[in-house]
C-alpha cells in the first residue's frame, strides 16, 4: 500500500497528498466490480492490457482522473454547464434522413442531421476534458444507470457521471445517433443539471 501511495505522490498535485484519501480511492477501485472485470483477460481486448501494464499503473491513471475531476472549479465546468440552457431551448435534436429520386430516377438518401448543440457538447467534453479512459463497453452498472428512468443522478459522484458521458460519447463512434438519442431521452440534460447542482450548490 505504501509503495502505491508513493507512486501516486509523483503524479498528483501537492494539495491532494493525503494518504487517507489515496487509501480510500485505492480500496474503492481495487474492490469495485468494474475494476476486477477490467483485468479479467477473457472479458477485455488484449490491447487494453498493452496500454495498462499492470493494475497498479491503471489505478494511478484512474486516481489521477478521479482527483482531477473532483478538484475542478465552477469556472472549469462553465463551458459544459452553459449548454444546459441551449439544450433546454432545443426542440429537435435530430432531423431524419430524407429519401428522394434524382433526375435519372436514382434513389438518393440525404444523411441525418443533428442539432448544433450535440457537436458543441462533443467538442467541450474532450476539451475540458472529462472523458475517462476505462472499459465503458463492459460497464454493466453504467448501462443500468443510463437506461433506468428513475436514476437519481444527484446521488452519484461527479466522476461516475463523467464515466456515463464518456460511455455515451464513445458509443456514438460505433452506433450512429447513439449520442443524439441520449439528448432526446433527457439523459444528458439530467446529468448536466446534476453536475451543476454539485459544483454550484445553492445556485
Amino acid at each position: 500500500m505504501k509503495g502505491f501511495i508513493d507512486k501516486l505522490k509523483k503524479y498528483l498535485p501537492d494539495r491532494t497528498l493525503q494518504a487517507s484519501k489515496f487509501k480510500k480511492l485505492y480500496d474503492k477501485f481495487i474492490l469495485s466490480i468494474n475494476c476486477q472485470q477490467l483485468y479479467r483477460k477473457e472479458n477485455q481486448p488484449q490491447n487494453h492490457f498493452r496500454r495498462h501494464q499492470s493494475i497498479e499503473s491503471f489505478l494511478v491513471s484512474l486516481c489521477r482522473t478521479h482527483v482531477k475531476i473532483e478538484s475542478m472549479t465552477p469556472e472549469d465546468w462553465k463551458p459544459l454547464l452553459d449548454l444546459i440552457a441551449v439544450i433546454e431551448e432545443t426542440e429537435t435534436f435530430t432531423e431524419p434522413r430524407t429519401v428522394s429520386y434524382t433526375d435519372d430516377n436514382i434513389l438518393s438518401y440525404s444523411p441525418a442531421t443533428e442539432a448544433p448543440v450535440i457537436y458543441t457538447f462533443f467538442e467541450v467534453v474532450y476539451k475540458i476534458p472529462i472523458i475517462i479512459d476505462f472499459g465503458w463497453a463492459q460497464w454493466d452498472e453504467g448501462r443500468v444507470l443510463a437506461d433506468h428512468p428513475d436514476t437519481d443522478f444527484d446521488s452519484i459522484e461527479t466522476p461516475k457521471k463523467c464515466k456515463l458521458i464518456t460511455a455515451f460519447v464513445r458509443n456514438d463512434r460505433f452506433c450512429d445517433g447513439a449520442l443524439a438519442s441520449r439528448f432526446e431521452d433527457g439523459s444528458i440534460l439530467r446529468i448536466l443539471k446534476s453536475i451543476c447542482n454539485q459544483v454550484n450548490p445553492g445556485v
